[in-house]
């Protein structure tokens, strides 16, 4: 299962946010450096790497192909998600085969891929049902945590409770910018609120491959403790 390829700088600066690296450009001599060199025989120097091109791919774990960088570069270019595979790789040696909350945050995924791709030409009244299939998605995986919960290690419970609650944070704030995508529909700032949907629904993708990530961690630790020594 393939797909959760390259994510959008996003805006935003929290840590479990993916960004794109830049090289910094400054030139770095090879070989020791010297107060003065040998006539003729300059130390060779490398020349800076060129930045990357605006919109260029780059890997934020492995989330899924969310392309919305462009429209922060110009403004000019469309800005939505390029539905393409949609499976998360696994994050850890597991077996996937009955794995619900690898299930759940695949399908959380793609429903913020669905919204992703159809939010540019549909109508504010369509914006209330994209919005309420990623939250019912949401919901379906954290239900599937608590069940799963109770089966892992006490002392990973925290980490794990913690990124649900990014989640619903992250919820909310996609909300909060669809009611202003709303009210501000007809005018110049709607297209800014549209992206900034954009932008709160590539964060809640990113955090619920971290809260699989959290989970992941914790089987393993779990089944560290209960191999024989």
């Amino acid at each position: 299962m393939a797909l959760w390829g390259s994510a959008v700088e996003k805006p935003d600066t929290r840590s479990s946010r993916g960004s794109l690296d830049r090289d910094e450009g400054g030139l770095q001599p090879t070989g020791s450096q010297h107060i003065y060199q040998p006539v003729g025989k300059p130390d060779h120097v490398a020349p800076p790497k060129k930045p990357p091109r605006p919109g260029a791919q780059s890997q934020v774990g492995s989330l899924a192909c969310l392309n919305t960088a462009d429209s922060y570069n110009d403004g000019v270019k469309p800005w939505r998600l390029q539905p393409q595979e949609i499976s998360p790789p696994p994050t850890a040696n597991l077996d996937r085969s009955n794995d619900k909350v690898y299930e759940n945050v695949t399908g959380l995924v793609k429903a913020v891929i669905e919204m992703s791709s159809k939010i540019q030409p549909a109508p504010p009244e369509e914006y209330v049902p994209m919005v309420k299939d990623v939250g019912l998605a949401l919901r379906t995986l954290l239900a599937t945590v608590d069940e799963t919960l109770p089966q892992l290690p006490a002392s990973t419970h925290r980490e794990i409770e913690m990124a649900q609650k990014l989640l619903n944070s992250d919820l909310a704030e996609l909300i909060g910018k669809m009611k202003l995508a709303q009210q501000y529909v007809m005018t110049s700032l709607q297209q800014d609120y549209k992206k900034q949907m954009l932008t709160a629904a590539h964060a809640l993708a990113v955090d619920a491959k971290n809260l699989l990530d959290v989970i992941d961690q914790s089987r393993l630790k779990m089944m560290a403790h209960s191999r024989p020594h």
